[in-house]
């Protein structure tokens, strides 16, 4: 029983460390999309985060359903049944492995973002300058790598914010 519990609640940190990673950075994107579309979408962005949640949670139902009749799951809907070891393990497979491997790829995206306190306040800088009229030729080195490297575009390829 205790293996039980240190197990829920290993699992239940996990998914919130899951859920946080996404949602933590979320609030940033619509920024970068501005600074390459000089336009503010960040009620399209929200609108998508939230559909890919919802698409995701409900196919992981799926699957996980799925996963459960191969391992010969009994379904009871008269009080509790008696499962299959194959069932057990499969059920501690998809608690610990299924969400496992998606905290893994979570933190692996995320380390592949290049957003940290100061990237951003550089950058939001950077895209208040340029919405103020700023041109994009006095842009500072340091500032111009940052915006390279969150946007993934070359600076001088964006052409929203040039001036004739």
């Amino acid at each position: 029983m205790i293996w039980f519990v240190i197990g829920t609640f290993c699992y239940e940190i996990g998914l919130y460390i899951l859920y946080f990673v996404p949602w933590n950075v979320f609030p940033f994107i619509p920024d970068i999309d501005t600074l390459i579309t000089g336009k503010n979408r960040s009620g399209l962005f929200a609108s998508v985060m939230v559909f890919i949640n919802q698409i995701s949670q409900g196919l992981a139902a799926v699957v996980a359903g799925y996963l459960l009749d191969l391992s010969g799951f009994h379904q009871s809907t008269s009080g509790s049944a008696i499962q299959p070891k194959n069932a057990e393990h499969m059920i501690t497979f998809i608690v610990s492995g299924g969400v496992g491997f998606m905290i893994l790829l979570a933190m692996f995206f995320a380390s592949k973002f290049k957003l940290s306190k100061k990237t951003f306040n550089s950058f939001s800088i950077e895209l208040d300058r340029l919405q103020n009229g700023g041109s994009m030729k006095d842009v500072d080195p340091a500032t111009k790598q940052i915006c390279e490297d969150l946007t993934r575009i070359a600076y001088d390829s964006i052409d929203v914010w040039k001036k004739d």
